[in-house]
């Protein structure tokens, strides 16, 4: 972008400089290295606009001498006619710093009149009101590369807030065109911070820091698919990918548990539903057999669960959650059975297919040491048979649950009481004298989670769980229903499973 000088621009103050300087003994030198500037500024390829500022720089070294045995009247004009043309440099950072080495090469012996030239230029850009994006990016190209910008910035920051404050006002009042200038600026924040996704992981590491980096994130997407208006799913999901999905998926393979949580929490799900073409993007990130690509893998598929509500596990998906629940670290297992316990709505039954995958997972996964681990798979089982009672008791009531056809139903009571009654005889048989102490303590911890699920007992401070009251018709129902909800245990397995669960 090129930002205008003050008074009358670049070329303006070059031919006033040319004009002034012809009388003096110095006038050729300084009218060579006015001819190198102008050409830099007419020129387009980055080759010769190099050239050029390098023949000035030359040129320079050699006036030095020159400007030195004059006063500050005489040195005045060259050095405002440089700081013009660096003012229209500001949109390219290796242009802006030589022509700054040039007005420091001019201007030794006369600092003081530098500085007082390039505080007033900066005066200059940030005027009552709002700044407008060229002036910024002049103030910013100041900061960065002059030394004396920084300076002039320091002794007079409450003026250049105060813009700010009033630009930013003036930004968040209006409502500009998807294509505007505010909106481009916005998305190359990415271009001119190029560490910012890197810095953004850090912060997600960290809980204090976590939600300013989900906020940053989100305004960000959220301008990437305004100015990608009009494209396809597909198109805005691979222009989110550019700068996103390295980051998403560094996280989400993360061995940091709070960064793989707070990336799953945060940004994943909430991604999913500004992004739907995303999910394919990410999916193929996590396609290896390793235990971060299985890990990632799961919580994706949690998200998209969490999303569209319901997500059918069939063919490939069906076959890699069946290899993450055999996965050797038991973070991948607990997560995947939580993946599979699970579900947005509690009334939604468990497939057969579900119910296929507990079967295999359970009968291998009672000998854990881990005490975490053996409460985290009670609370998994626990929520398994909370649907089950749910959706067969709103198949009692007559109401099909979500999920579910109603010539379904006598099926699915069947099925519910065959898993429970199998869940029983698994946890009973594990209590037997020649089981290790890790498996009886998980099988007591399954058998509390029965307890505690399916009752036959109406409880009216109980919200939900209840057994129907009345048999309206439903007489074999009931009967099922009573092997589901009535499980009767023997008087020391029931004892010693309440003693386990008041403990844990």
């Amino acid at each position: 972008m090129v930002v205008a000088a003050p008074a009358m621009g670049a070329e303006g103050e070059a031919r006033a400089c040319a004009a002034f300087y012809g009388a003096l003994g110095i006038a050729q030198p300084v009218l060579s290295c006015l001819r190198c500037l102008r050409q830099f500024a007419g020129s387009t390829a980055k080759r010769c606009r190099d050239k050029h500022l390098e023949e000035a720089l030359v040129l320079s070294r050699a006036l030095s001498e020159g400007l030195r045995a004059l006063g500050e009247a005489e040195a005045r004009p060259l050095l405002r006619c440089v700081l013009a043309f660096q003012m229209e440099a500001t949109g390219s950072s290796s242009s802006f710093q030589k022509l700054e080495q040039i007005v420091t090469q001019l201007a030794v012996g006369k600092e003081a009149l530098l500085s007082q030239e390039v505080g007033a230029l900066l005066a200059s850009l940030v005027p009552q009101g709002e700044v407008r994006a060229p002036r910024l990016c002049a103030v910013c190209m100041f900061v960065e590369e002059s030394s004396l910008g920084r300076q002039h910035w320091q002794q007079n920051l409450a003026p250049l807030l105060q813009g700010l404050a009033t630009t930013l006002r003036w930004v968040l009042q209006s409502q500009p065109a998807p294509g505007s200038t505010w909106g481009y600026l916005a998305v190359k924040v990415l271009d001119a911070y190029p560490d910012l996704p890197q810095h953004l992981l850090s912060c997600l590491s960290t809980n204090h820091l976590c939600p300013a980096a989900t906020e940053v994130y989100k305004a960000l997407v959220r301008q990437q698919r305004a100015e990608g208006q009009g494209g396809t799913d597909a198109a805005l999901a691979e222009r989110w990918a550019l700068p996103w999905l390295p980051l998403l998926s560094q996280a989400l393979r993360s061995p940091l548990p709070i960064l793989q949580s707070n990336a799953a929490n945060h940004l994943l799900a909430w991604t999913l539903r500004q992004l739907p073409a995303a999910h394919p993007l990410l999916a193929a990130r996590f396609s290896g057999r390793d235990t971060a690509s299985l890990r990632a893998w799961v919580s994706l598929l949690k998200a998209q669960r969490s999303v569209a509500g319901t997500l059918p596990l069939r063919g490939e998906e069906l076959e890699r959650l069946s290899c993450c629940l055999g996965a050797g670290e038991d973070g991948v297992r607990l997560a995947a059975l939580g993946l599979l316990c699970c579900s947005p709505s509690t009334n939604r039954p468990l497939s057969s297919s579900e119910m296929r995958l507990l079967r295999e997972f359970l009968p291998l996964n009672l000998n854990c040491d881990s005490s975490s681990f053996r409460q985290l798979l009670q609370a998994a089982v626990r929520k398994a048979l909370v649907r089950l009672r749910d959706s067969s008791l709103a198949q009692l009531r007559g109401k099909v649950a979500q999920g579910a056809e109603p010539s379904e139903g006598a099926e699915q009571l069947a099925q519910a009481v065959g898993f429970v009654e199998w869940l029983l005889q698994l946890s009973i048989a594990s209590l037997s004298p020649g089981s290790n102490y890790q498996r009886k303590k998980t099988a007591l911890l399954l058998l509390a989670a029965v307890l505690e699920t399916c009752t036959d007992t109406w409880s009216p401070e109980r919200k939900k769980g209840q057994p129907p009251r009345k048999d309206h018709g439903h007489a074999a129902e009931l009967r099922q229903a009573e092997r589901l909800l009535g499980l009767l245990l023997p008087a020391q397995f029931v004892g010693t499973a309440e003693l386990l669960a008041g403990q844990h």
